[in-house]
């Protein structure tokens, strides 16, 4: 209605910034910004606090080091919040000090260089001055995302060796083999703090559909009986809790993931006995964290 639009350009404005989902162009120097606002309403003019920005350019982000395991951790499961890409190498030095104890952070990197190659594919000559581990995870995370090195390191016929020896990452939309199951909810949700994307925490509520494992498992654990070995039931069962619990904590601490799993629940293409376990997220009992 263009009368009532007008009436809202008239006696109405709202402006904010955030720094969701923004980081500083190619280039961008450190220094602050100013943001100052004048607000004229007929013959009245009002002059708003002036508020200061720091930019912080991507050279000066990439000499941060992680103090330690929290801070590192922290800042892969916002990163979809507040990207940082200058950190995102400082970042693999840090996982790759010493002998790697995940190979969740590795799902982050590859999702978090392919969502932003342009930045990436400037790290060269940084990858070729960082420790032998980090240069040859690098190169590999990157080959994977699908990153060209603008200025890529040289390398000796015993690097390309090793480059070639480092296993590939699991693929974790494939189900099979059952027994990784509960690490592939891991790297999904990797995914999807890297990039913020819709596509990994469908995949983890995929895996509420897997009721009837749990109700099974469940009977099984209350009657005492110990199963003479671990059978893809028994491990959908388990990823059914695993993926409840997860889906319940991103929804309480992760505004984005909230408005997704409220869009899944809303869809009318979404099966029902999915959305009666997601309306249950924080009542249901097998998605309490097992102590």
């Amino acid at each position: 209605d263009a009368q009532v639009t007008d009436f809202i350009a008239k006696n109405a404005a709202t402006m904010a910034a955030s720094n969701d989902k923004w980081c500083v162009p190619q280039g961008a120097a450190d220094q602050t910004a100013e943001v100052r606002v004048t607000v004229r309403r007929g013959d009245q003019e009002t002059v708003l606090k002036t508020r200061t920005i720091q930019i912080e350019s991507l050279a000066s982000a990439a000499k941060k080091t992680f103090k330690d395991d929290k801070e590192f951790s922290d800042f892969l499961q916002t990163y979809h919040q507040s990207p940082e890409p200058g950190r995102l190498l400082p970042a693999l030095q840090y996982a790759t000090a010493g002998e790697p104890k995940s190979m969740i952070p590795f799902y982050f990197f590859r999702a978090a260089f392919k969502q932003d190659a342009a930045t990436v594919q400037a790290f060269g000559p940084q990858l070729t001055a960082s420790a032998k581990p980090t240069e040859m995870f690098g190169l590999t995370l990157m080959e994977k995302a699908g990153v060209q090195l603008a200025e890529p390191p040289t390398l000796s016929d015993d690097d390309r060796q090793a480059l070639a020896g480092i296993p590939g990452l699991p693929n974790a939309y494939d189900s099979k083999p059952i027994e990784q199951l509960g690490a592939k909810l891991d790297f999904l949700w990797a995914e999807f703090s890297a990039t913020g994307r819709l596509q990994p925490l469908s995949a983890v509520v995929d895996a509420l559909a897997w009721r009837r494992d749990y109700d099974a498992f469940d009977a099984m654990r209350k009657s005492g009986k110990t199963p003479g070995k671990l059978t893809d039931s028994i491990m959908r069962g388990v990823c059914y809790m695993a993926a409840g619990w997860s889906l319940n904590s991103f929804q309480i601490s992760d505004p984005l993931a909230a408005d997704y799993l409220d869009a899944i629940s809303a869809n009318p293409s979404t099966p029902p006995d999915i959305k009666g376990e997601l309306a249950h997220l924080g009542t249901n009992p097998a998605f309490k964290q097992q102590k």
